[in-house]
């Protein structure tokens, strides 16, 4: 039988996969000028903007909101406005490959003289043909599709009273794997 005991150092081995755990130093890095921001604050207020600049002794950011440019401090999060790209062309490949499989599958089982297809060359390469047309059309729609990518949220962190068995009461940290959004 599993104990927490065995489980729990396993558990720190294995840091969360979250896209949200960096530092805003390592966020602010990747960013380019240009790139559209929307920044959540403590007080719940959430502007948006491009992309400035970042200073990081003060951990300041600074936004181009309209003609002025905002510097903004106590982030809780910020996020990236990407595009859907990459997600169109896997939506887009599989889609037209499956249905140009059973397309061509079909044209070649009806055009030969015996049962079956004999030339399965041809078919894979004419579905794989259809599948890239369709990672083609899909990247082209998905580049039209806008959407907010989590960068940097905080975690949160609590000491919580837990039951360890019937009679006996503990204390824990407890350390949650998903971030705080707002």
């Amino acid at each position: 039988m599993l104990s927490i005991h065995k489980i729990a150092p396993l558990l720190l081995l294995f840091p969360n996969g979250s896209a949200a755990q960096a530092t805003l130093d390592s966020v602010a890095h990747f960013l380019m000028h240009g790139q559209i921001l929307r920044i959540h604050f403590q007080d719940r207020m959430r502007l948006e903007g491009m992309f400035v600049g970042y200073t990081p002794e003060s951990q300041t950011f600074q936004l181009r909101i309209g003609d002025s440019v905002a510097s903004l401090t106590e982030i809780d999060s910020l996020w990236v406005r990407t595009r859907a790209t990459g997600t169109g062309a896997i939506a887009g490949s599989v889609v037209v490959g499956v249905a140009s499989a059973l397309f061509w599958s079909g044209v070649c089982e009806g055009l030969g003289d015996t049962p079956g297809c004999d030339n399965w060359t041809a078919v894979a390469a004419l579905t794989a043909a259809g599948a890239a047309v369709g990672a083609l059309l899909g990247a082209g729609i998905g580049s039209a599709i806008s959407r907010w990518r989590l960068l940097y949220a905080p975690q949160v962190v609590g000491l919580r009273a837990v039951r360890l068995s019937r009679q006996q009461l503990g204390f824990g940290i407890h350390i949650p794997f998903s971030t705080r959004i707002r």
